[in-house]
């Protein structure tokens, strides 16, 4: 059946290459390129045709070039499947009998026994061939075969393509991951943290002490290899000197863009690390996709929520995730979302707003009736008036508080004084804007009140998995260990988190530096167990929340309370 296929495609599609269209522009045939790349999307707007497994006919956006490949066209290891790179730079050069394959990742080189899942470190054997040229790479595309004659796997895809189609693919491969983005030069990778107006310095310092320590670290280390390395007269290019720059945003957040930009152009970054700021991070979010600039694990609790977005990695969907737990969780109980009525009750500001707006939109969709809202005004003092508003609410709804530690408090003291036929049914708040207060919830409301609580719980066994290079698991610690004390665990927590991660993406990376490929790497990692802080990471591509749960619990009687689950880890 295979032949049969491969004779009718021989005869039906010529076998040459076409110059191109003079009438395109370059930028025009590469945004057609990554079209097919990516999403399998033919130049005409139609779905690229294909056939796998000898004679099962599928259609391009079922086998994207990107679903194996990657972004970056770097390729994949998983498990006993692995695609080589795609990008020119290998694909137009030769692979080698061993490991002297200086372009490949270092998972394509060699091969330890006995890893059966993907690692860094799993490095399958390759099979050595000559350099691609226009022809042979448009045979591989539409006859499955490489430069020596042979036959792929029968699950890359056999391509049908005519000339012109082709030579925009071939013409998008040989760009793809060819040169070393911005920020990157022989001797350094820069970097930059961004700070916002409105940050106080101890946050500001949560932030950047870290980080700092971090690349302090690796361009030690950094140091006392390459000695090594020409002591032994061995050279390797993968070393660069880790630089952070930061940059800092002042003024309304419509003209952050306008300043990142200015930013830029003064000294373009490889990646965005970190970063904090007291609102929205939407336009640094919109900045860094319109110019393809990574930004990984900003410590904000407003990320965009997008399904499309690329080039942000988040730690959480932070307060919308707290949103969608109370959803999920609420939903569950008896009567369900169509027979419960909710009531929230949130202070304007951006914190309120958020969470009630994402718990109202997920649920609606879920069948539920929109929730009652009751608006505290900025300025209003939670007196008589408020009390009567909250008096009169829905009976036997459930409350979600979407308060801070002041505004809770007087709203716990006004239900508990409510008569018991008045209260309540249930009780939501989030541990997120109490922080520590919300352990002096009254006695009397905490068989009532459920909190999202989007930590490690205090019982959880820590991870034995001890990476870093400090061999600790926590931020608080790796710090006193260096005499420093933080002003915001939080934010620490997260810059540690940080540090670990990249100490094996780019260890991963080795002298492959292309933005994609960074991203890359953090969307193959094996899931994380690696903080005390914060539950299993899961990374998967595409995946731009690395955090995808929150519990919600119950806190114990007596002065000390404990936390105790009532959900297990809610994923979303």
């Amino acid at each position: 059946m295979r032949s049969l296929l491969l004779a009718f495609i021989i005869l039906c599609i010529p076998l040459t290459v076409c110059a191109g269209d003079p009438a395109m522009s370059k930028d025009e045939v590469l945004r057609l390129g990554e079209s097919m790349y990516r999403k399998g999307i033919l130049p005409s707007g139609e779905k690229m045709k294909a056939v796998v497994q000898d004679d099962i006919e599928v259609d391009g956006s079922m086998f994207t070039c990107v679903s194996c490949h990657l972004r970056s066209g770097m390729g994949t290891v998983e498990g006993t499947v692995f695609s080589l790179p795609t990008n020119g730079k290998n694909l137009f050069s030769p692979l080698l009998p061993g490991h002297d394959n200086p372009g490949l990742p270092s998972s394509f080189k060699g091969k330890p026994a006995g890893v059966k899942m993907y690692t860094p470190w799993y490095k399958p054997e390759v099979s050595p061939r000559p350099a691609y040229t226009d022809k042979t790479l448009a045979d591989a595309l539409r006859m499955g075969v490489d430069p020596t004659g042979r036959r792929f796997a029968s699950t890359m895809p056999i391509y049908f393509l005519d000339d012109k189609e082709v030579n925009i693919l071939i013409s998008y491969l040989k760009a793809l991951s060819s040169e070393y983005s911005p920020g990157v030069t022989d001797k350094a990778m820069r970097f930059a943290a961004i700070v916002t107006e409105g940050i106080s310095d101890g946050d500001r310092e949560a932030m950047l002490v870290p980080l700092r320590i971090f690349m302090d670290l690796k361009n030690s280390r950094y140091d006392v290899m390459k000695n090594m390395r020409r002591a032994m007269a061995m050279k390797d290019t993968a070393y660069r000197e880790l630089t952070l720059e930061v940059w800092e945003l002042k003024g309304a957040p419509e003209t952050w863009e306008r300043q990142l930009e200015h930013y830029y152009k003064k000294g373009p970054v490889f990646a965005l690390l970190g970063g904090v700021a007291p609102g929205e991070w939407a336009p640094i979010h919109h900045f860094c996709e319109r110019q393809g600039i990574p930004c990984i694990l900003p410590a904000t609790d407003f990320p965009v929520i997008s399904d499309s977005d690329w080039y942000t990695l988040y730690l959480s969907k932070g307060l919308y995730q707290e949103a969608e737990a109370v959803a999920s969780y609420l939903g569950g109980l008896p009567g369900g979302p169509k027979d419960t009525p909710v009531v929230q009750v949130f202070r304007e500001g951006p914190e309120g707003v958020a969470l009630s707006g994402a718990f109202k939109k997920i649920w609606e969709t879920e069948g539920g009736k929109g929730p009652e809202s009751i608006i505290i005004k900025k300025g209003e003092d939670l007196g008589r008036a408020f009390r009567d508003r909250l008096a009169k609410s829905q009976k036997n709804a459930a409350l979600v508080l979407w308060l801070k530690a002041g505004d809770f408090s007087s709203v716990a003291d006004m239900i508990s004084l409510l008569e018991a036929n008045r209260r309540p049914r249930s009780i939501f708040v989030s541990a997120t804007l109490l922080k520590e207060k919300m352990y002096s919830l009254p006695g009397a409301l905490r068989e009532l009140t459920y909190i999202t609580y989007p930590y490690r719980h205090p019982e959880d066994p820590l991870p034995q998995q001890m990476m870093g290079m400090s061999g600790v698991l926590s931020a608080e610690a790796w710090l006193k260990s260096r005499g420093l004390k933080s002003a915001n665990p939080d934010i620490s927590s997260k810059m540690f988190l940080l540090s670990q991660l990249l100490t094996e993406v780019i260890m991963h990376m080795q002298n492959n530096f292309y933005r994609d490929y960074f991203l890359d790497v953090f969307d193959m990692m094996v899931d994380q167990l690696i903080s005390a802080d914060y539950p299993r990471l899961s990374f998967g591509p595409g995946q731009r929340y690395a955090m995808k749960g929150c519990y919600i619990v119950q806190l114990s009687g007596g002065e000390k309370p404990a936390l105790i689950k009532r959900s297990e880890w809610v994923t979303h």
